[in-house]
């Protein structure tokens, strides 16, 4: 186990053992931030919303007629939301192995 720190509340590290298991880990946050950019992306370009015809969201009637008029875009940036879901998925349940091996309270809650 690797120390770090020197004084009484220090914290002990678990020994990686396994190149993959690092690799691993770096993959899931990648995927994790990638899944937040698209999603910012995708939702500032959606018909309606910031960039492409914007329109009062609580005026239904108006954002429903600006995805219907942009139709084609809305369908691909609903497609990139659900990919950027997954990506998402992907990155929290790939590091979900890694914080459950924690002690004290925030592994156990895990």
């Amino acid at each position: 186990m690797a120390r770090l720190g020197n004084g009484p509340g220090t914290a002990e590290l678990p020994e990686i053992e396994d190149e993959r298991e690092v690799m691993v880990s770096k993959d899931a946050g990648l995927a994790l931030m990638a899944g937040v950019v698209l999603v910012l992306l995708a939702s500032l370009f959606l018909p309606g919303n910031t960039l492409v015809s914007p329109v009062d969201q609580t005026d239904f009637p108006e954002a429903v007629a600006a995805l219907g008029d942009s139709a084609i875009l809305a369908q691909w940036m609903t497609y990139i939301s659900l990919i950027a879901l997954l990506l998402m998925s992907f990155g929290i349940l790939g590091l979900y192995p890694i914080a459950s091996r924690q002690e004290r309270l925030g592994g156990r809650l895990l």
